[in-house]
């Protein structure tokens, strides 16, 4: 993997490492309503803008590929994890049943499947192109119909 340098590393590392902190913290008041899926958002967030920073580290499409295709494991959760915190902390946590959750969970699959199988189907991500960009060799990525349905999905 060829490495380089982004201004934004230093925001992203920081705020991954700002969503980590607040994640053990918020841990270690368990008994409170909401915790686990609190958690598992300050880990979501962490985990996107750590991977994002390796993305914009890295200067080979291969790796920059890579490493977009892992932050949609922590993308796709994000917005289950919210619903979910945002029911359990205002006390309507007994919609959350077996099968409310597994639905949940279909979405982000989905996402995480289709990130990391764009290139055979290019329904979420239809390619990219390295473009340099004040010394700085990023993707600009092009999106299939899927990533646009992910989106309104993830903002509903």
């Amino acid at each position: 993997m060829i490495w380089q340098t982004s201004p934004f590393l230093p925001a992203l590392l920081l705020t991954a490492l700002a969503c980590a902190i607040l994640g053990v913290h918020v841990w270690r008041h368990r008994p409170a309503p909401g915790v686990g899926p609190a958690v598992g958002s300050f880990i979501a967030t962490a985990g996107w803008n750590a991977c994002y920073a390796m993305e914009l580290s890295s200067a080979n499409y291969s790796a920059q590929l890579f490493w977009a295709n892992v932050q949609y494991i922590f993308i796709s959760a994000t917005p289950a994890l919210m619903i979910t915190f945002a029911l359990i902390y205002t006390g309507r946590g007994a919609l959350l049943s077996r099968g409310v959750v597994l639905a949940l969970l279909i979405e982000p699959a989905i996402t995480v499947l289709l990130a990391f199988s764009s290139e055979a189907l290019p329904w979420l991500r239809t390619g990219g192109e390295q473009l340099l960009v004040d010394g700085v060799v990023m993707v600009s990525w092009s999106y299939g119909t899927y990533f646009w349905l992910h989106t309104i999905y993830s903002y509903l």
